[in-house]
């Protein structure tokens, strides 16, 4: 958690959710499951042997709940973290309804979501000029009706997210 806050200048806390997910993934791994998915929070963290369809939330923006990640079997574990400054009850500096970061160490995907989050705006990207890459598949990034890729992402294709399954709380 340490050397993925400092990597995305955030604290260490920043990937706490993604690294929580992380480990219960591992366990289940270890005890056999062929398919293994944690929802920590917006923070996924998964290995499948098949195609999974992962919604994608991003508050009042157009794009909320309409599209989806397909992502393809993976052999080993890989996070889907994403940071909202317009949902749920955590503290964001930024205006993303939602940024997804995807990587293979989860406490990457999870910092880089949140330093990303509180940073980018449409007329301002610098940021991705940051992103170790090296540790980064790819980053989707939605801001009202803005939405932008970069990297290298699975596909997105039209989805009807059911609303039930996406973490809820009281906010």
């Amino acid at each position: 958690m340490a050397k993925a806050g400092m990597s995305a200048s955030v604290g260490p806390m920043a990937a706490v959710a993604g690294t929580i997910a992380w480990s219960g993934v591992e366990h289940m791994l270890r005890a056999g499951a062929e398919t293994a998915v944690i929802d920590n929070g917006g923070d996924i963290v998964l290995c499948s042997d098949r195609v999974l369809h992962v919604g994608i939330h991003a508050g009042a923006s157009s794009h909320s709940d309409t599209l989806a990640f397909e992502v393809p079997p993976q052999e080993g574990i890989l996070g889907i973290c994403t940071s909202s400054a317009t949902v749920g009850p955590s503290i964001s500096f930024g205006i993303a309804d939602a940024v997804t970061v995807f990587s293979q160490n989860p406490a990457v995907a999870d910092a880089w979501a949140t330093s990303i989050c509180n940073t980018i705006t449409k007329e301002d990207t610098r940021i991705m000029e940051r992103v170790p890459w090296q540790d980064v598949q790819g980053i989707l990034v939605i801001a009202g009706e803005w939405m932008e890729s970069f990297g290298d992402l699975p596909p997105v294709v039209k989805a009807k997210v059911n609303r039930d399954l996406v973490t809820g709380g009281p906010w």
